[in-house]
């Protein structure tokens, strides 16, 4: 909202080069100061008064994540990362897991190699993971997260509950090892159509 008159549809700009944030454009205004108000569903109210004059430009991105968002993602990164290893386990397709990403073609094209490079690690005979459990760890352990020009970072320490087998150097025979690890991890995430997708991922190896 600009001086308490929300911005309708007719400003929004239709030659955005990126697809998570909005520009709007008023083509006609006074010289003057405004109060402006953005408003999200995931992050706080973000309040300011700028100046307007001919053909300048304003760029508001220093919001704040909602607790309750930060809390909804850091257990999405949890989600995430077991679908995403349930299906490199089960040697699944990139397009089994292509959903959780934002539909961009290049991010597209980066994860699915991505995923394809690491279901190859994750499968190779003699150190293959056979099962996990991922879960986030007490908000004690230091989850963060940020907001730069529409991509929300996150920063979160999973727990990791694992099966992966196991051969010795100078021995043939392969065993199944269980174990458990910490790990902090990063993801970045869209929010487009009332849905967050992810636009980047930190591996977690184990």
């Amino acid at each position: 909202m600009v001086d308490n008159v929300r911005l309708g549809s007719k400003y929004l700009s239709t030659n955005q080069t990126r697809v998570y944030h909005d520009t709007h454009v008023i083509p006609d205004i006074f010289i003057g100061e405004y109060d402006v108000q953005v408003t999200l569903p995931f992050a706080e109210t973000n309040k300011r008064s700028i100046w307007a004059s001919n053909n300048n430009s304003v760029t508001i991105d220093d919001f704040k994540l909602k607790d309750s968002s930060v809390i909804e993602l850091t257990k999405m990164i949890a989600g995430n990362n077991q679908i995403i290893y349930s299906a490199a386990i089960s040697g699944k397709p990139f397009q089994e897991i292509s959903n959780l990403f934002l539909s961009d073609s290049s991010i597209q094209q980066s994860a699915a190699q991505q995923y394809r490079n690491f279901r190859e690690n994750i499968t190779r005979e003699g150190s293959r993971v056979l099962k996990t459990a991922f879960s986030v760890l007490p908000e004690a352990s230091g989850r963060q997260a940020s907001i730069q020009r529409g991509i929300v970072n996150v920063n979160v320490l999973l727990k990791v509950d694992y099966t992966k087998e196991n051969s010795a150097w100078r021995n043939s025979n392969i065993s199944n090892v269980e174990n458990s690890t910490q790990s902090t991890t990063w993801v970045q995430f869209v929010y487009q159509n009332g849905q967050w997708y992810q636009t980047g991922w930190s591996i977690i190896r184990l």
